[in-house]
């Protein structure tokens, strides 16, 4: 006798690094959560995180990750071979009904996070903007095919195709940015939503009360909550952020009393998203989908607070950043069989096969073993920077910035085998470090040759998985 499936619940705390969760790991397993450690993150940003997450491959596989030409909003799932691998997907053949809830812009259809039947789109920062991000994308798209320098020769273009209402909505937003009201509406918008303590977690949940209200099971609801990640205070728009990162990666500039305020704004960020996230176990509680729920908490990548002289995230394959926290609460009908291995590690690409394998074994009511999670080894990638310095112009391009960013637009690979983690440079082929983790173990000649054998290995994926078109 087969049952329906439960509900499944993913959420991405984006930016939450596993030494500061423990709060919510705390709360969460007062009600049944259980807390997994050495999960690692396959990335230090976002979309290749994101990628992992739903496709169960890491980035050499999937492709969605920077390079030395497609940086930020450019990094995107582009085959449709991938595309048919998402969980989204799979579980819509499984008779679900998808829901993609997402306050991070990068986590969208537009960047190949498909195949969702819903997708709501919660605006983060308080933005005086008419026109939608997708309409964003589109004209940073036209831009780019078709060579477009100036402001003139896009507005040409939309009025020979016939984009009159883009046209409209794109000059009434660069109207308020030259006279300064969509500074004015940003200010006051903050005081009014609480930003930027909140980076739309109450918008979120009046978002899932809905869907728990109007839809029937089985429901797939993937959220990413975006509070832990900056800006920490009003000051740092974009602007202000894009200079702070060019300072710090580039300049090795690290501000003092900035970093002060972004250690506490942090602590703060992960207890009120820790509040949000238990308001949310309460409306499923509420809605009946509590108990027969897989739910799923992880985040895609950690933050750099200080650490190694850095801050933020992205390009570094630290510890900070590539070790998260991981939370599930399987259905209470499961009939499961925990492992408790403290000597393996698990990869974020294992939790589309833990999903598949937990539905087909509560369906079947047969036994479920979380040793799935587990792996001898994980990886982690950074194909290089992942963002566009805007601000970096002729001037300030010096030879030794440009050294820096050749140091930095590089391969690497973070290797987590046994007690030991390596960062081997790829496009050197060298391991840059080998660490220990154990105190009575050192780093010899077997464990360099093995953990080299290993990333040998890791590098020979794509060629075992032909199938994946090659962007």
């Amino acid at each position: 006798m087969t049952k329906t499936y439960p509900d499944v619940v993913l959420i991405v705390v984006d930016t939450l690094r596993k030494n500061y969760a423990i709060s919510l790991e705390n709360e969460l397993e007062k009600i049944g959560f259980i807390s997994y450690n050495n999960v690692i993150a396959p990335s230090p940003w976002t979309v290749p995180s994101h990628a992992t997450i739903l496709t169960g491959l890491y980035p050499i596989i999937h492709g969605a990750h920077e390079t030395i030409e497609r940086k930020g909003m450019d990094v995107k799932i582009k085959s449709s071979a991938l595309v048919e691998t998402l969980l989204s997907r799979i579980l819509k053949r499984k008779g679900y009904k998808s829901f993609l809830v997402s306050a991070n812009p990068f986590i969208r259809p537009e960047l190949g996070f498909k195949e969702f039947d819903y997708f709501y789109e919660i605006n983060f920062v308080p933005q005086l903007r008419t026109l939608s991000a997708s309409e964003g994308l589109l004209l940073r798209q036209l831009r780019k095919e078709f060579s477009l320098q100036s402001r003139i020769d896009l507005a040409k273009y939309l009025v020979m195709n016939r984009h009159y209402r883009i046209l409209l909505k794109a000059t009434i937003n660069y109207t308020a940015y030259r006279i300064g009201i969509d500074k004015i509406y940003y200010y006051l918008k903050s005081i009014m939503d609480n930003f930027p303590l909140d980076k739309g977690a109450a918008k979120i949940l009046d978002k899932i009360e809905k869907i728990l209200r109007s839809t029937e099971k089985p429901r797939f609801i993937f959220i990413n909550f975006m509070e832990v990640h900056e800006p920490y205070c009003i000051k740092e728009n974009d602007k202000f952020l894009n200079k702070l990162y060019m300072r710090n990666w580039l300049l090795n500039e690290l501000d003092h009393k900035l970093l002060r305020s972004w250690k506490e704004r942090y602590v703060n960020e992960v207890n009120y998203i820790t509040r949000r996230i238990q308001e949310l176990i309460q409306l499923l509680d509420e809605y009946n989908s509590l108990k027969e729920s897989l739910i799923i908490i992880t985040s895609d990548h950690g933050q750099l607070l200080g650490e190694h002289g850095k801050i933020s995230h992205g390009i570094f394959l630290f510890d900070e950043l590539l070790r998260v926290p991981l939370l599930i609460k399987y259905p209470e009908q499961l009939k499961l069989k925990i492992a408790h291995y403290v000597n393996k590690y698990i990869s974020l690409t294992r939790l589309k096969k833990l999903i598949i394998k937990v539905l087909d074994a509560y369906a079947r009511n047969k036994t479920f073993l979380d040793h799935e999670l587990y792996t001898n080894q994980a990886y982690a990638e950074s194909h290089g920077i992942h963002i566009r310095f805007k601000y970096l112009n002729e001037k300030t391009f010096t030879k030794s910035i440009k050294e820096v960013i050749d140091g930095l637009e590089k391969y690497r690979i973070a290797i987590y085998h046994e007690d030991f983690k390596g960062i081997f440079n790829v496009s050197d082929w060298c391991f840059e470090e080998i660490i220990s983790y154990d105190p009575y173990k050192e780093v010899d000649k077997n464990i360099v040759e093995k953990m080299k054998h290993e990333i040998v290995k890791f590098l020979k994926l794509p060629l075992t998985l032909r199938y994946y078109k090659r962007r």
